[in-house]
């Protein structure tokens, strides 16, 4: 959160916050709630900036000013900002909310008069993501400060003051798949209770400085599932398949560890580093191939080139864990992934090349965007463990999904191994692609499918015009599986 006004003053007008995290399956519905008071003499602006999922739909704002309530309304991003600005100079109350850039919102709540409240509610809806027999839900809710310069107006540019501490209310309510799941939050010291066949979380005097991180174990295997809703005149199919694990799919990897060695790494995330590289050790099998890079300000493989991991490499490995320290100045992400991508051999038939990138890192779009696109086009998945409260995952995700990987977050304390694990295990199997065959006559416009390894949950979402009525069938290649799924009556759920 970025609080700046328009007046010389160290104060902050943020009063008070308020997160309502209602959870029905796999589908997370978040309110976000700011209460902003006038302590001085004169009306002023807030400008404030907060981060938002990659994937975040947004659902609405209103916003309480001097007494009215206001809704927003969409409108080409010149016209909102003449408005508002007029609405500003004939002194009255106004907000206008953009996207300066992915990730990133940023709020102006214009004319707040002494002595007087104003209030923003905003609202969203994020998936929460299953693997390794577990559902996820992050949340961001704090900037990162990032290496290197913004690429912002200086207004929308995210200002940081430690000493400033946001109150925060936080609140949970989980329903429907996951209502019986051991649920844990990684990030706070709560404790979810079953209440009336839901699961709830309550926190009255928290913090808005970290993320909102919650795991919910599966303790059985999810169904596949169909929701039907309704989009205008037109009907929205939403399916979830959980796909099962198949470890014979499994194939040798030529792997790229790239791990962070830069300063900010210093204390547990470099531990936890060494961790890792540790777990990864004693994982490769004798067909695989490894590279280890150190990365901060310089590049230093700890190899003159990827090796077969034998045991005698895998035993070398574990001799050079004390070398990972963090003790390699700055964070030159851009120059890291050019040296990870030179080490990776050419393709092979019947093995599988990636990149595990560990960080806690938080760069400039604009940092890695080539090399991005370089590993895209070249096809190899570029995996990424996201380290502690710092890392730019805004950033770090786009590069995971560009290249058909996925990223981990690990929030500060939860170890990394586990996170770094999950992605070589992927790493060694490829995504899983399906086919859809749909009711006779039915004319369909399906959106791009999730990415999904063996062990997730496969997403599709389509839409059509039409009776809800039939079956979609649904096939598999690898894991080999076949489905029949009736469509239903469809009903509303702005949230889907």
């Amino acid at each position: 959160m970025s609080a700046l006004m328009r007046r010389a003053s160290s104060a902050t007008p943020l009063s008070r916050s308020t997160l309502s995290i209602a959870i029905t399956d796999l589908v997370a519905e978040y309110t976000l709630r700011h209460v902003f008071s006038n302590r001085g003499k004169n009306p002023i602006e807030i400008v404030y900036s907060f981060p938002v999922p990659l994937d975040a739909a947004f659902l609405g704002l209103t916003a309480t000013v001097a007494g009215q309530t206001l809704a927003a309304r969409v409108q080409l991003k010149a016209k909102a900002e003449h408005e508002y600005d007029d609405a500003i100079a004939e002194g009255h109350s106004a907000v206008l909310l953009s996207a300066p850039e992915p990730g990133l919102l940023c709020v102006n709540l214009g004319n707040l008069k002494p002595d007087e409240e104003g209030e923003i509610v905003l609202r969203f809806a994020t998936s929460l993501r299953v693997a390794d027999g577990c559902a996820r839900l992050n949340l961001p809710l704090t900037h990162r400060p990032r290496y290197g310069k913004w690429r912002l107006d200086d207004l929308s540019t995210p200002r940081h003051d430690f000493a400033v501490e946001h109150p925060l209310s936080l609140d949970v309510c989980v329903t429907g798949l996951l209502g019986a799941s051991h649920a844990r939050c990684l990030s706070h010291a709560a404790a979810f209770h079953a209440k009336a066949e839901q699961q709830v979380l309550q926190l009255d005097d928290a913090l808005m400085d970290r993320d909102v991180a919650v795991v919910f174990e599966l303790s059985e295997a999810l169904q596949p599932t169909v929701r039907c809703v309704t989009d205008g005149e037109a009907t929205l199919g939403m399916i979830s398949i959980p796909v099962p694990s198949n470890d014979t799919q499994a194939q040798p990897v030529d792997l790229v560890l790239l791990l962070d060695c830069s300063g900010s790494m210093q204390g547990d995330a470099i531990a936890q580093s060494q961790s890792a590289l540790n777990a990864v050790a004693k994982a490769l099998s004798p067909e695989d191939r490894i590279q280890i890079i150190r990365f901060g300000s310089t590049c230093q493989p700890l190899f003159r080139r990827p090796l077969k991991a034998t045991p005698l490499v895998c035993a070398s490995i574990q001799e050079l864990i004390p070398l990972i320290q963090s003790d390699m100045g700055g964070t030159e992400m851009g120059m890291a992934l050019d040296s990870a991508q030179r080490h990776i051999p050419v393709p092979t038939a019947g093995r599988r090349r990636a990149i595990i990138l560990i960080t806690d890192g938080a760069v400039q779009p604009g940092d890695i965007a080539d090399q991005q696109s370089q590993l895209a086009t070249l096809g190899i998945p570029t995996f990424v463990v996201a380290v502690g409260s710092t890392a730019g995952v805004e950033v770090l995700q786009p590069l995971a999904e560009k290249t058909q990987a996925v990223l981990e977050r690990a929030v500060p304390m939860e170890p990394i191994d586990a996170c770094v694990m999950r992605l070589f295990r992927r790493a060694s199997k490829a995504p899983v692609s399906a086919n859809l065959k749909w009711p006779e006559g039915l004319e369909v416009e399906l959106s791009p499918m999730s990415l999904a390894f063996p062990g997730e949950v496969l997403t599709f979402a389509a839409r059509w015009i039409g009776l809800t009525t039939g079956e979609v069938r649904i096939g598999i290649a690898s894991p080999e599986t076949a489905l029949k799924l009736p469509l239903t009556h469809a009903t509303s759920d702005p949230a889907i």
